[in-house]
């Protein structure tokens, strides 16, 4: 009995590990490095985001979002910037397109290395057309020192990480869905049956 409530306490453990974006990395210094701007403007909304002052740890900027639609591509600008010294830097942007609050190394879009100042650059994302729809974030994470690839969850002196809100319209759309776990069977109304989800996605998440 002990053994099996220590189980499912381990395994209830580790699904809320999981069950949230990892926000404790980023820098621990406003100096130095820091993503200067970004736009990207989507099916509809739109980002606009200037940075410095920096910010220490995960800056979640939710005041803007922006709609995207799956199977689409779309210009990103972005300038990785400086509040104060100009040092070798590294970059990454992800999208968490199956948003299972992660940012996995296949969810990576833009990978750059450099030292600011530099010039505003056009970034094309390609948004997958098996992402989910809905809800989800994108995270931009500048480090000086580091080097790629990029630990979305790491912790450093200075730079920036900054979470964006996107929607994403038109993908995998698991609303309704159940049957994704042990006490949650999924009923079969007739025999043959056939399954209107993607399993691969809607199930695992």
């Amino acid at each position: 009995m002990i053994k099996t409530l220590l189980t499912t306490l381990i395994i209830s453990i580790s699904l809320l590990a999981h069950s949230q974006y990892c926000i404790t990395g980023g820098p621990s210094s406003t100096g130095d490095s820091n993503l200067e701007s970004l736009i990207f403007t989507g099916t509809s909304g739109g980002l606009n985001y200037t940075g410095c002052p920096g910010v220490i740890g995960v800056e979640e900027y939710f005041s803007q979002s922006t709609t995207v639609d799956a199977g689409m591509a779309y210009i990103m600008t972005l300038a990785f910037g400086t509040c104060g010294g100009n040092y070798n830097n590294v970059a990454t942007v992800w999208i968490d397109f199956n948003a299972n609050n992660l940012f996995e190394p296949s969810e990576a879009v833009i990978t750059w290395t450099g030292t600011p100042p530099m010039a505003a650059a056009n970034y094309v994302i390609n948004i997958p057309a098996g992402a989910m729809t809905g809800p989800t974030r994108m995270r931009v994470m500048q480090a000086e020192g580091q080097a790629l690839p990029l630990d979305p969850c790491v912790a450093f002196t200075w730079g920036s990480v900054t979470d964006f809100y996107i929607e994403i319209e038109n993908g995998i759309d698991c609303t309704g869905y159940i049957g994704d776990d042990a006490s949650d069977p999924r009923p079969v109304p007739s025999i043959p049956f056939f399954e209107a989800y993607d399993n691969s996605f809607c199930y695992s998440n």
